[in-house]
């Protein structure tokens, strides 16, 4: 890193090259027996942000499409985790997560939350499902501003219970 900032950087080798982002998300069209599916990828952990699925479903695709390598997390309940924030995802955004792990927990998770065919930890085998439609969701249409106005009410609800106490002790003290 930083080797536009230091050029000599890039003559040291550390056994990595120096990482630059890619183009951003996109949304890959294919067709089989008559019918198509449009998937984005979502490279490991990339999965747990909400705005890159949020963009997946701007570019119209049905799918989100999750490779991980869960190896490292071994002996940890991380994996389980793993999945469970993928879920959310796939929650938020209404589409059906499609999720490949090398060690970790396979599984499809539809826009409801439900999880399918899950494969358990370090389990090889496949499995086939037939992809719901995607659904419409706040979330797609507000993204963070949704979020931002939970927690505005919750904030104010809040106060007005705190205030409501006030009162009541008031009360009895006089």
């Amino acid at each position: 890193p930083f080797q536009w900032l230091f050029p000599d950087l890039g003559k040291l080798n550390f056994g990595q090259a120096e990482f630059r982002p890619g183009p951003g998300v996109v949304a890959w069209a294919t067709t089989a027996d008559g019918s198509s599916l449009k998937t984005s990828p979502l490279i490991c952990y990339e999965a747990i942000f909400p705005d890159l699925g949020r963009d997946a479903a701007k570019l119209e695709a049905n799918t989100l499409l999750n490779l991980t390598n869960d190896g490292w997390l071994d002996g940890t309940t991380e994996p389980e985790q793993h999945l469970l924030l993928s879920r959310v995802g796939s929650i938020e955004t209404g589409r059906t997560l499609v999720r490949a792990t090398n060690t970790g927990i396979s599984a499809f998770v539809t826009p409801d939350g439900s999880i399918h065919h899950r494969l358990p930890l370090k389990t090889r085998g496949g499995a086939v499902m037939d992809i719901p439609p995607p659904v419409h969701t706040l979330y797609l249409r507000g993204g963070w501003r949704f979020g931002a106005l939970t927690t505005v009410a919750v904030l104010a609800l809040y106060a007005y219970l705190l205030l409501q106490h006030k009162l009541r002790k008031d009360r009895k003290g006089a």
